[in-house]
């Protein structure tokens, strides 16, 4: 006689669903970072599994999967039935950034009010079918704990504590690693490239755009870089963010020769994708400093990790005060988990 535990039996219903568990587990992981490369011009063969996103998807990707054995293992209560539907919504999700990018489908149009541009539209896509995992994971790690008919309404908290609990790893990241270098040869580096940042209403930069130009300046004056490199595009009809600080840089006087301008890029993974384009024909590994704010390198550095550009960094020395410093610690550490998570 078989005996049956709530959910599944020992000897086959639980062993039945492994296989097309297991099956849309690795095969969103597969998409996942799949998806991640070529958003971003790349392709497989510049996969590293020591990037921390990568390695993130998988060990999360192996949790699920582990946990499900474990919890078959010990004869606990999990739904394999429940499990594989959301995991299937989750590939959902994935499956269809998928297609968007194969048919070139745009941003649907009653949401182009809300969601201005495409990266933005993949990362709810994204941050959505990530969350169904998260979700699973929950559940499954609820088994050893608790068999009451409340267990899918607590493992929708204990996700959202997991997702709170990843924001804080990524803050305290941000805050502690180390990224600025002090010290700098002469004649080394041949460009220094200024990430952009916002340009105010009068097609001024703003004072933390200000405080990037002048840094590279500064470098640039020294003899420790021959070349600044200016990033950032703009709205229509508005000054770019590159255009802004290529004015900036002339009435200091530089050369013009000296500067060289990118107007296309939108976001801080879009310019250093421009970098990757830009170096990935040269025979000879160009030395470059990227120049930015203290609590921007962090991602910028991680993002040129992924993209297998060895870069060191400058910091602007402008001063913000406690208030915004910790406003932009914040919505840095939410842009970190979600490229280490989806390259976005």
């Amino acid at each position: 006689m078989i005996r049956k535990t709530k959910g599944f039996s020992k000897s086959g219903s639980g062993g039945n669903y492994y296989l097309p568990i297991f099956s849309i587990l690795f095969a969103s992981l597969i998409l996942l970072i799949y998806l991640k490369y070529k958003f971003n011009g790349m392709t497989l063969k510049d996969f590293s599994l020591f990037s921390f996103g990568n390695l993130l998807d998988v060990l999360f990707a192996s949790l699920i999967a582990i946990g499900i054995l474990i919890t078959d293992k010990l004869k606990n209560y999990t739904n394999k039935k429940v499990i594989l539907i959301l995991l299937i919504l989750s590939f959902g999700f994935y499956f269809f950034v998928f297609l968007c990018e194969i048919f070139h489908w745009q941003v649907p149009e009653f949401l182009s009010s809300l969601i201005i541009s495409k990266r933005i539209y993949y990362m709810y896509l994204f941050s959505a079918g990530q969350f169904i995992q998260i979700y699973v994971f929950a559940l499954i790690a609820g088994a050893f704990f608790t068999k009451s008919k409340s267990v899918f309404l607590k493992a929708f908290f204990k996700a959202i504590f997991i997702v709170v609990m990843l924001f804080i790893f990524c803050f305290a990241y941000s805050v502690l690693k180390k990224h600025d270098d002090t010290t700098f040869e002469k004649d080394k580096y041949e460009t220094g490239v200024v990430l952009g940042a916002a340009v105010w209403h009068n097609n001024q930069p703003s004072p933390i755009f200000e405080g990037r130009i002048k840094k590279a300046y500064e470098l640039y004056s020294n003899k420790i870089i021959k070349k600044i490199q200016v990033t950032g595009g703009g709205a229509p009809g508005e000054k770019t963010e590159a255009k802004a600080a290529y004015d900036y840089l002339m009435k200091m006087g530089i050369n013009p020769d000296d500067i060289q301008i990118e107007e296309k890029s939108m976001h801080t993974v879009d310019q250093i994708a421009f970098l990757k384009k830009k170096y990935a024909s040269s025979k000879i590994q160009a030395k470059y400093i990227i120049i930015s704010d203290e609590f921007h390198l962090v991602r910028a550095l991680e993002i040129c990790r992924f993209f297998n550009l060895p870069a060191q960094s400058a910091a602007s020395e402008y001063e913000i005060t406690w208030e915004k410093l910790l406003y932009f610690r914040l919505r840095e550490s939410a842009a970190l988990l979600l490229f280490w998570l989806f390259a976005i």
